[in-house]
């Protein structure tokens, strides 16, 4: 008999989060399982979070981006393996359940019993040249890192935050370059830069529509500045992707990257703001499994 541990964060969706949780549980004992349920009090709620190192099978988060790094890097501290996970999507941001096609709990729940499963990338960040975090969505510098901060502060607009965040960004009487080095180049054509596993990032927006979850690299995404109506036609089609005509933005791919913050923002990891000088970047193929 398997054992899944359900990790609620009851703030995420705006307190939509319990009852996805209990979608999810009851389905899931119904066909046989053992599953427990924890809430976290605080956003990094180490007591409790403390549970997914406790040998269950199956992990699922059941919030937004922010839920499941704070689950992924709980569970995997201190070198751990990261059990398997199916994300449950709940909150402002879902970009992996997104990615996989979870759209509901009760797609989560189905997609357990299924038996699908398929690897998933993550990257390794390392802060500053001390402090190690796992990210399996976006890495994010310059203008990504200001809006970022700036959506936290805009939680009024709820589901239109980040688009308020990036319309405010645009407006400003300047509009402010990247100020970073990546890979020790700075480019002040640049406004903002996002390293990603996934395909989308925020509020479902498809910055990397070619990602693969799991081909053991990472798309980078870089955005130049331009007039300000460019720049607003590509928040509007970044939505399906289609941001990816536009001469502004480029791609590649990479397994490592080094970033120099100058301007202070320091970076936006899976959804949450995060100070930093500097970021050294890798690749973990493989770093765990998806149930879905």
């Amino acid at each position: 008999m398997e054992r899944a541990l359900v990790i609620v964060n009851p703030a995420a969706g705006r307190g939509r989060a319990g009852a996805a949780a209990e979608t999810v549980r009851s389905r899931l004992e119904r066909a046989g399982w053992t599953v427990d349920r924890v809430e976290t009090r605080e956003p990094v709620d180490e007591e409790r979070l403390a549970r997914t190192r406790e040998g269950f099978d199956v992990l699922l988060p059941v919030g937004g981006d922010g839920t499941l790094h704070e689950v992924i890097n709980a569970a995997t501290r201190g070198g751990a393996r990261c059990p398997d996970l199916v994300p449950v999507p709940a909150g402002s941001g879902n970009s992996l359940a997104l990615d996989v096609g979870v759209r509901t709990p009760s797609d989560a729940a189905e997609r357990i019993l299924s038996g699908r499963e398929r690897a998933l990338d993550a990257m390794r960040v390392v802060l500053d040249g001390e402090r190690t975090v796992i990210s399996v969505n976006v890495v994010g510098w310059g203008a990504a890192a200001r809006i970022s901060a700036r959506a936290d502060r805009f939680r009024w607009a709820r589901g239109a935050r980040y688009d308020v965040a990036s319309a405010t960004e645009i407006f400003k009487p300047r509009i402010a370059p990247a100020n970073a080095r990546v890979d020790g180049v700075e480019d002040p054509r640049q406004l903002l830069g996002m390293a990603l596993i996934t395909q989308h990032s925020g509020r479902g927006m498809r910055i990397a529509p070619e990602a693969v979850l799991d081909d053991g690299e990472f798309d980078v995404v870089t955005l130049d500045r331009g007039f300000r109506p460019r720049l607003l036609a590509m928040l509007a089609a970044v939505q399906s992707g289609g941001h990816t005509r536009s001469s502004l933005v480029r791609f590649r791919r990479a397994t490592a990257l080094d970033l120099e913050l100058l301007d202070g923002a320091g970076l936006v990891i899976d959804g949450e703001s995060v100070p930093a000088r500097t970021a050294r970047l890798e690749i973990l193929p493989r770093f765990a499994t998806l149930r879905a």
